[in-house]
């Protein structure tokens, strides 16, 4: 049986290098070594209507099998979730269980048909014994789900008291592009969310009748793949991650918050509580402050993009031009909803430049945290208005430089954007 794929990655070298050259070296050994018979497990994929690097080197790749002149067959299938899982669902799972918001892009309404692993192993060894020839099968999950359904599905068969909160979808696609910044094998890419959008929904076999495997029911499968007292909190991985699991849990608590990838996460998620915690009623019912309805709008009919560089109060505030311009340009229509998120976007990305820039400051991340917690009005919170009172401490970082560190057109962006964030 031949099941290896890289399924998440930066850089299109991986996808050809595991998928592709890593295949014809297996069919390779496979012909020089008489192998009688192959089960080749290819991916739902080939038929996505998706184009990335996984989907192009997946499709690559069965032609290969299909080409080799080897006995075979090919099993496509959907979505896997189940014991052991380091990514997909599995990463989902536990991800959901470290924090205290879970995001969902749009309005989560994607069909997916996830598909238990612990059925499709009974598929594999139907065909191990049957060895059907040349034969391609499509194998699906009986169940059409909706991802958020999926979501709360784990939620509830876990008993979590995450928040589940939908965030607007361009926002949540640079989640993932900056979670990829800080990890060279991030979980979840923004190839991998558009596909989650790309609307397919795939027709395969009958598993009862072709396999004789009647699946599990989808609520059921959840709770025996994430509620196992024995495998459910074992995940496959590398060696270094499988001697993290066997470290006591102080060693491992302070590994974690020691990785930079942990750190930005949870910076991201504390911002998000704190500024949803000052300012609730931005976040349930956002809405045009001041001079952003006065001031910017008329700026705005007048010049377009041009009334960037106009001041307000006498002031050059880019901050607040921007994210005025950036929602206006979108949508007036959804003007509140769109510079609230962009809002709470360039609030968290100048506490990540406190947390992680190259200052004298020590305890760096504290001290992100820390501009959270200064006890000021809550005004200077979710509103876009007051993004230039967080966009001002950059100019305040390009003083505490570590000039040893360089980084000199990092320091000069910062000091740039910081001094026409505020008077």
């Amino acid at each position: 049986m031949q099941l290896h794929a890289q399924i998440t990655g930066k850089f299109p070298e991986e996808f050809i290098r595991n998928n592709e050259q890593a295949t014809r070296l297996v069919l390779d050994a496979c012909r020089r070594d008489a192998v009688p018979y192959l089960v080749h497990i290819s991916s739902s994929v080939v038929n996505s209507v998706a184009d990335d690097d996984y989907t192009n080197t997946k499709k690559a790749q069965e032609k290969l099998v299909v080409d080799s002149g080897l006995a075979h067959c090919v099993l496509r299938p959907t979505l896997m979730f189940g014991w052991f899982d380091p990514k997909h669902l599995g990463w989902l799972s536990r991800f959901m269980e470290k924090v205290p918001v879970f995001p969902i892009p749009g309005h989560g309404r994607y069909m997916r048909q996830p598909l238990y692993e612990r059925d499709f192993c009974r598929c594999i060894v139907k065909c191990i014994e049957t060895q059907p020839a040349g034969a391609i099968y499509d194998v699906c999950g009986d169940t059409r789900v909706d991802y958020v359904d999926i979501i709360h599905t784990i939620k509830r068969a876990k008993g979590l008291k995450t928040w589940v909160v939908h965030i607007p979808y361009g926002l949540f696609r640079l989640l993932p592009q900056i979670y990829a910044l800080f990890s060279s094998k991030p979980p979840f890419t923004a190839d991998q969310l558009k596909a989650l959008t790309a609307g397919d929904e795939f027709t395969g076999v009958d598993t009862a009748k072709t396999f004789g495997v009647n699946q599990t029911p989808f609520e059921q499968a959840i709770r025996e793949s994430y509620c196992d007292p024995r495998y459910a909190h074992i995940v496959l991985g590398t060696m270094n991650a499988i001697v993290e699991t066997s470290m006591p849990l102080s060693a491992r608590l302070r590994g974690a918050l020691e990785n930079r990838t942990v750190q930005v996460v949870v910076l991201a998620v504390v911002t998000l509580l704190v500024l949803l915690y000052r300012r609730p009623d931005q976040f349930s019912h956002p809405y045009m402050w001041g001079e952003d309805g006065v001031v910017n709008t008329v700026h705005y009919a007048q010049s377009g993009w041009a009334s960037l560089w106009q001041p307000v109060a006498g002031y050059y505030t880019l901050p607040i031009k921007l994210i005025y311009l950036i929602s206006s340009s979108l949508s007036f229509r959804w003007f509140p909803e769109i510079s609230l998120w962009l809002t709470t976007a360039f609030t968290f990305a100048s506490l990540a430049a406190v947390a992680f820039a190259p200052t004298l400051l020590r305890w760096r991340w504290l001290c992100a945290v820390a501009v959270l917690l200064i006890p000021t009005g809550a005004e200077n919170f979710a509103v876009s208005l007051f993004a230039g009172w967080w966009g001002s401490i950059l100019a305040l970082l390009a003083l505490l430089w570590n000039t040893e560190q360089r980084r000199t057109g990092l320091r000069l962006g910062l000091l740039f954007v910081g001094a026409l964030s505020t008077p």
